[in-house]
């Protein structure tokens, strides 16, 4: 019931498939892509593909991704065939009103020697949205031009810092200032501020919602683990108008959230700005 909104989305974060080789890097994840219908079937709408993980498993991982979630009738966004597909936004449609989702990924180099650049999509390749400022710029005015409303979210920062990294608000001054109505972010695997700036709105971090915490993530994220589903509301004419941070707890045992109880969720005072 907490993601029970108008429009629900998410960040999906490894590949939906059973066939490639793994990326040589530190971490590769993939799921069985029948349970693409999992995600639907959970209530969300649209995903984020640009992230660290998608392409953990190369091209076959990516294609079977696409061709899982098509199957499932969920959309994405920040991953494609070329550049063009990959920083294409995915438009949902809600109450008469269209909300385009532009996904794009900057994270730093990994301590195995990865680089998210590895993965740019470009004119006659498959991959990611990379967040470079003028391509970013160019498909936030695109968006805006097909949907009342323009949502960018990006997978960038310092993994377990509760402040955003330069990079996050490179990307996020970029967005807002091309017209993106709100800037969400997500890889940090603990959350980052939440503010209102007017009538945009942004999150610089989640945290996690389904995840599984290995070992390095329980000494990294101190106890009680929580994280956030936010919900915002967009209104014609006035951009984002109030949004709600819904604290949940990482059940460590079972990878997936709990509401927060009050004390659990007062980690978060001074994070959050009405």
């Amino acid at each position: 019931h907490l993601i029970d909104g108008d429009i629900a989305f998410a960040n999906l974060e490894g590949a939906l498939t059973d066939r490639g080789d793994p990326w040589p890097k530190g971490y590769n994840f993939r799921t069985p892509p029948r349970f693409a219908s999992g995600l639907r079937d959970a209530g969300f709408d649209v995903v984020s593909l640009a992230n660290n993980h998608t392409m953990d498993y190369g091209e076959p991982g990516l294609f079977d991704t696409i061709y899982s979630l098509a199957g499932s009738s969920v959309q994405y966004a920040g991953a494609g065939a070329n550049a063009v597909t990959a920083r294409a936004p995915a438009i949902i449609e809600a109450n008469g009103l269209s909300v385009a989702f532009v996904a794009c990924a900057d994270t730093p180099t990994e301590g195995g020697g990865f680089r998210i650049r590895d993965w740019a999509a470009t004119d006659s390749a498959s991959g990611l949205f990379i967040c470079d400022d003028a391509p970013l710029a160019a498909a936030v005015s695109s968006a805006r031009e097909q949907a009342d409303f323009v949502i960018v979210v990006a997978h960038a920062g310092d993994e377990y810092r509760t402040m955003p990294s330069a990079t996050q608000r490179r990307i996020a001054d970029t967005a807002l200032a091309a017209g993106a109505d709100a800037f969400i972010g997500h890889h940090a695997h603990v959350v980052q501020p939440v503010e209102l700036r007017g009538a945009k709105l942004v999150a610089w971090g989640l945290g996690n919602f389904i995840f599984d915490l290995d070992s390095v993530d329980l000494a990294n994220i101190p106890e009680p683990r929580v994280s956030l589903i936010l919900n915002m509301t967009l209104t014609q004419g006035a951009g984002v108008t109030s949004f709600e941070a819904i604290a949940v707890t990482q059940d460590e045992n079972e990878d997936r959230p709990r509401p927060a109880t009050p004390e659990e969720a007062a980690i978060l005072r001074g994070l959050i700005t009405p």
